[in-house]
């Protein structure tokens, strides 16, 4: 499955392939491959194993959960509500990044992250 986060105005923002693992009562899950490319604009990350994100069925937003050893264990982007489509060589799930985050650190701080501004609650 091909995930695809745009910016607001329509640009580039995180691409990558992802595995579907399941639906429940939040939404799809969602794992990055461990040794998948994560390509955005001037930067490509590779997949953790301790990484799963949730794609809730009514929210506008998109939660990435890692392993309590990461320094952020959520990371919520704040989205338009993300898109399953069919694309003729597969499913893709697409949504634009809204610039506001929402995270928590393992230290178990959380903050609102405005792309270039960090306010802690």
């Amino acid at each position: 499955m091909s995930f695809r986060l745009h910016k607001w105005d329509g640009s580039p923002h995180r691409q990558t392939t992802m595995v579907y693992l399941g639906t429940d009562e939040y939404g799809p899950w969602l794992p990055i491959p461990t040794g998948v490319r994560v390509r955005r604009p001037g930067c490509t990350a590779v997949g953790s194993p301790a990484h799963v994100m949730l794609v809730p069925h009514d929210g506008y937003y998109l939660a990435h959960f890692n392993a309590p050893t990461s320094e952020n264990v959520i990371y919520a982007d704040i989205t338009t509500l993300p898109e399953f489509a069919h694309d003729g060589n597969g499913w893709v799930i697409a949504a634009a990044d809204m610039d506001l985050d929402v995270v928590r650190h393992a230290d178990g701080r959380v903050w609102i992250d405005r792309t270039t501004v960090v306010t802690d609650l």
